[in-house]
């Protein structure tokens, strides 16, 4: 298992993004269906339904898949299908090796399919005397503040 690590929402997103998915799938032992691949897409036999004989795994450009064959899910997500982190969950969860996300993550970067960058920090701003200026959080509140009218 890899060591334990949290990344920043643009990180992930970064991740993702950068992700060579074609060989991850290749690593991941997802055979490919040549008559159905494209440059943008990839038809392959589901790695959870081990028995397919026709190509239901289906995945394109950014890294974004779906099994139409067993509607597969990462653990701990409703909706089926998602992006390479969750393809990396879901296919070590048949192994019954349960990662979370930033699991996943730092699982792809270290085997070096992307690179996790960290997103560059924010330079405070400051007054002409040199202290700090905090900016305002552009939060709209109302519809959290507002109660329902009771009869």
């Amino acid at each position: 298992m890899t060591k334990k690590r949290f990344f920043h929402p643009d990180e992930l997103s970064a991740i993702r993004n950068q992700c060579d998915w074609r060989s991850l799938l290749d690593d991941l032992g997802v055979r490919a269906d040549v008559k159905k691949c494209t440059a943008i897409e990839f038809w392959g036999y589901s790695p959870f339904s081990p028995d397919e004989k026709t190509a239901s795994f289906h995945m394109k450009d950014p890294g974004v898949w779906y099994c139409w064959s067993s509607h597969a899910a990462a653990p701990g997500r409703d909706t089926p299908g998602g992006g390479v982190i969750e393809l990396v969950q879901a296919i070590h969860a048949t192994r019954r090796q349960v990662m979370k996300l930033n699991e996943a993550a730092a699982w792809i970067v270290d085997q070096g399919y992307s690179q996790g960058q960290n997103p560059a920090p924010k330079k405070a701003v400051k007054k002409e005397d040199g202290s700090k200026v905090n900016k305002p959080i552009e939060t709209d509140l109302f519809p959290k503040l507002t109660l329902p009218i009771l009869p």
